[in-house]
């Protein structure tokens, strides 16, 4: 079974962009020996990574990230199933606003996840907007895939 994750969290401390591009190339090719695929946004201090693979190795790569003192996970979500993936090249593209690579979703996808996180405090047993999350990934794949990059 093939598992999305999506998560976003802020930096606890200050990342450059070579050091972005080093830990874009190291989990590129961790991703790779874990047969997981996906991509990792860097805006203003705030990460959004997209996470697809086997659900335990998701799982599990995930528990490692999250336990990383560098950052500070606001808030993730886990989509059960995901019949084909959306990401399959990419073990972990690196996209940035300052990348040609980039399309504003991101950072409107990253602000809706805070947004949500915030609603979920309030009233955590509406989970309607779920589907619209997954629905902005899936916009985020249609994109890349008509710009040639997938």
């Amino acid at each position: 079974m093939i598992r999305g994750l999506v998560y976003v969290s802020k930096e606890e401390i200050s990342f450059y962009a070579e050091s972005l591009k080093e830990l874009a190339a190291r989990a590129a090719s961790r991703n790779a020996e874990l047969s997981v695929t996906g991509y990792l946004y860097y805006s203003e201090g705030r990460f959004l990574q997209y996470l697809e693979g086997e659900s335990q190795t998701v799982e599990g790569l995930f528990s490692r990230i999250a336990a990383d003192p560098r950052h500070d996970v606001v808030t993730s979500l886990c989509e059960d199933t995901v019949s084909d993936r959306r990401f399959p090249t990419w073990h972990m593209r690196w996209l940035n606003a300052g990348s040609t690579k980039h399309i504003e979703l991101e950072g409107v996808l990253s602000d809706h996840l805070v947004f949500l996180q915030t609603l979920k405090e309030i009233s955590p047993t509406n989970h309607s907007w779920h589907p619209r999350v997954w629905s902005m990934i899936d916009k985020l794949a249609e994109t890349q895939q008509r710009l040639g990059l997938l």
